[in-house]
């Protein structure tokens, strides 16, 4: 069996109403009791809505029982028809294993929200499968094996219930505090493997206290913060340096003493993100190996749960609808309308669930954050941890904290609760300012000084702990693998994965993108999902640094659902092994990759084209014949003449029908691209342009060479709206090429240029030569 096969088996499964007699007790991930982390099955007490990542199966006499963690992290999915039912933690493994034994049909409203939904998905119970559910966090699964039926018991977390202004809330408060602080000193004094994290944010500054205060030796455990040109990185790096000199640690100083055993090829790190995230998460984090011991970290994830999504504050579910259909219209018109009907049936489910009358509460709007995006991107991200050996202490998850209300009707600040944490245990941290210019309202820490006195905390004084008590064996730090010799292009995939993260990363992204601009996954693709929506995709994965194949999963996934349900007796049993059908048996799979990247540079075209005039001048490309075809609107090719495109195709045969936005001059530059060598210096390449019409009409009276450098240029007078055709033909250079030397291409103007003496004309670049048009024809 496969490394993944192996994984598949031992961490996920399939309760089948017809498998009921072979279904052991098993606990699939781990779980925090009494501060210890336990990962084996006869440990775990814990029943449903505990501290962990978990899914825990219970086999009794009479019943099988299936409970989740307080986040609901892994995700459980049922199939139920009446008669016949499955119950797994993944949603794409249960739909394999359904796919050969009954009938399934496509959620085509959910495939279309999951298109343009940015992170994760927002629906409370649908998936991509009318048949398959979504069981929400607070529900545990009961199954009876003589019946063979499912029911489902909900539990009261009691969230939000206790007042913040009591001596109640404040004995949970300190409760809380003081148990994770003890795990973190139980942790320590068995290893040096604690990763914390600290960005400039709200959500790893209310975390920190934690830390801060366990008076453990800091210098001893590795302190995260990102120093990068990603998202809001760089400036989180800045804040987090001024607490760091405050209290006196290091930042990224101390490496993991963990090895890295990497997996053999890509396949294992890629499906096992798949069948965790793929259908609800499109930011997948390719976990290529597993420590040998485990690493504990400690972070702010679901901080959010104890405050307002940021994204979400003061929005009602009216508001919200607008704020998802606007994403959706983004991706493609057609995606409104089935985001607006989900994101109605999420709030009419949430209402039912809660017993929350007034349909457009913003209560409403919180819980689509703590009952869907926090289980779907925190939870999923710790399960995706889980298999690397990386375990996710998540105090913000705890679920005593959560009955306490985050605010008061005297203060309805919804930052409350988080001020007074950190006034309480560590006020110094209130003066650093927060990343994007928030801040800790000077209102709010007032009224949490209030709160304060009624019972203020008297700190225990703590054993200094500095290293663990039991001597760690030395081995090679994980954060500190060094590099591979030589070119790491050459190295195979095997090697690539024993040798550096960073370049699994990008092999793996490499592939990914290999197959989603395949022709056979293009064709696929418009199938079923609008061209334009493509194109859009097509553009974010060149354009996008972080997450670069964000827009691109959902198309992976809707695929293969459809896939799946089309073909019950699928030939391609996995995630895997689908996608790599892509790449059989053409061109592209049987050549090398850096191969074919060479040959096509010498057979791509790019065409420039602008409409000029004042800034609002553009085109609008309404079809584009070759489905290969890249487009972009580059910085140097917008300004205040109007906005330009940029295409290369290496499909020798290219149609395009454009509108043009405003009157002004359309110029068609018809070039090669630009090519350098490994010392980035560039050198010509050369095309032969055989054939260039608008709108029927040719306009070239031979084939002729066009460089990067000496374009052919062609301009027409255009009006506002109007639509012009273009049809293009070229090889790459070849015997039978001719080389038109400068001298002899002539000059064309627009009507509105008067005609300059030759001698008197400024140099060109190169234009069209022996244009049929003459100059400010109509065409």
């Amino acid at each position: 069996m496969s490394e993944f096969g192996e994984l598949l088996k031992k961490e996920f499964f399939i309760i089948d109403s017809n498998n009921l007699d072979s279904v052991e007790d098993e606990l699939y991930g781990y779980v925090f009791s009494n501060d210890e982390v336990i990962f084996d099955c006869d440990g775990a007490e814990v029943a449903g809505g505990g501290e962990g990542t978990y899914v825990i199966v219970k086999n009794s006499e009479s019943s099988i029982s299936v409970f989740q963690d307080f986040n609901g992290s892994y995700g459980l999915y049922v199939y139920d028809d009446g008669e016949n039912f499955a119950v797994s933690n993944s949603f794409n493994y249960l739909v394999e294993h359904l796919r050969n034994h009954y009938r399934l049909s496509l959620n085509e409203d959910f495939a279309k929200v999951l298109m343009s939904c940015g992170l994760s998905t927002f629906s409370y119970r649908e998936t991509l499968v009318n048949e398959i559910e979504r069981i929400p966090r607070n529900y545990t699964i009961h199954i009876d094996k003589d019946t063979k039926t499912l029911s489902f018991e909900k539990i009261d977390f009691m969230e939000h219930t206790i007042e913040l202004d009591s001596e109640e809330g404040l004995n949970i408060l300190d409760k809380w505090f003081e148990k994770w602080v003890n795990i973190l000193r139980s942790l320590k004094r068995k290893t040096n493997n604690i990763q914390v994290a600290l960005s400039g944010g709200f959500d790893t500054r209310v975390i920190s206290v934690l830390w801060l205060c366990a008076n453990i030796d800091l210098n001893k455990i590795h302190i995260r913060s990102i120093d990068d040109d990603n998202h809001t990185h760089s400036e989180d790096f800045r804040i987090a340096s001024k607490i760091a000199d405050h209290f006196n640690f290091p930042l990224n100083n101390n490496p993991i003493q963990s090895k890295m055993e990497y997996y053999n090829d890509f396949k294992t790190a890629l499906q096992q993100s798949f069948y965790v995230k793929l259908g609800f998460n499109n930011e997948l984090n390719y976990r290529v190996g597993k420590t040998d011991r485990p690493v504990y970290y400690i972070s702010g994830k679901a901080g959010e749960t104890l405050r307002e999504y940021d994204s979400f504050r003061g929005k009602t579910p009216e508001d919200l609808k607008k704020y998802f259909a606007k994403f959706a219209r983004k991706t493609h018109p057609s995606f409104q309308a089935p985001t607006l009907r989900v994101a109605q049936n999420t709030f009419d489910e949430l209402s039912e669930e809660f017993s929350i009358e007034d349909k457009n509460s913003r209560q409403l709007s919180n819980l689509v954050y703590s009952e869907v995006r926090c289980c779907n991107h925190f939870g999923k991200l710790s399960v995706e941890d889980y298999f690397s050996n990386r375990i996710n202490l998540t105090p913000a998850l705890d679920p005593d904290l959560h009955k306490l209300k985050i605010s008061t009707d005297e203060c309805e600040d919804n930052f409350l609760l988080i001020t007074l944490i950190v006034l309480r245990y560590c006020p110094k941290l209130l003066e650093f300012e927060i990343e994007g210019g928030r801040h800790f309202d000077k209102k709010t820490i007032e009224y949490a000084r209030k709160i304060n006195e009624i019972s203020p905390y008297v700190p225990i004084d703590y054993e200094f702990i500095s290293e663990p008590e039991i001597n760690e064996d030395e081995s090679t730090p994980c954060s500190v693998i060094p590099e591979p010799d030589g070119n790491a292009d050459t190295l195979s995939i095997s090697d690539i994965f024993k040798s550096s993260c960073p370049n699994a990363f990008e092999f793996i992204d490499d592939y990914l993108k290999d197959i989603f601009h395949s022709r056979r996954f293009k064709m696929e693709y418009m199938k079923y999902l609008p061209e334009e929506s493509y194109y859009n995709i097509s553009k974010s994965i060149e354009s996008r640094t972080y997450f670069p194949m964000k827009k691109a999963y959902p198309a992976f996934s809707v695929l293969k659902i459809i896939n799946d349900i089309n073909y019950s007796c699928s030939r391609q049993s996995n995630m895997y092994e689908w996608m790599d059908s892509f790449s059989h048996n053409n061109l592209e799979h049987e050549m090398s990759r850096e191969c074919r990247e060479l040959i096509l540079k010498y057979a791509t075209a790019r065409i420039d084209i602008k409409n000029f005039g004042d800034s609002n001048n553009s085109v609008d490309l309404c079809h584009i014949s070759d489905k290969d075809c890249f487009f972009d609107s580059p910085k140097w090719f917008s300004n205040d003449n109007g906005v330009g495109k940029v295409m290369k195709s290496f499909s020798g045969d290219l149609t395009i029908k454009l509108k043009c936005i405003n009157d002004g001059t359309l110029k068609v530059f018809l070039k090669s691209p630009d090519v350098k060598d490994a010392n980035n210096n560039r050198f010509p390449v050369f095309i032969d342009y055989l054939s260039f019409k608008i709108n029927g009409e040719e306009h070239m009276e031979r084939n002729t060479l066009a460089s990067n450098r000496k374009p052919l240029v062609f301009e027409k007078s255009v009006n506002d709206g109007e639509i012009v055709n273009i049809h293009i033909k070229w090889l790459p250079f070849n015997r039978n090429s001719v080389y038109e030397p400068k001298k002899n291409i002539k000059k064309e103007k627009p009507k509105d240029v008067k005609e300059k003496k030759v001698e008197d004309a400024p140099k060109s670049n190169g234009v069209f030569n022996r244009m049929k048009h003459r100059i400010g024809k109509k065409i």
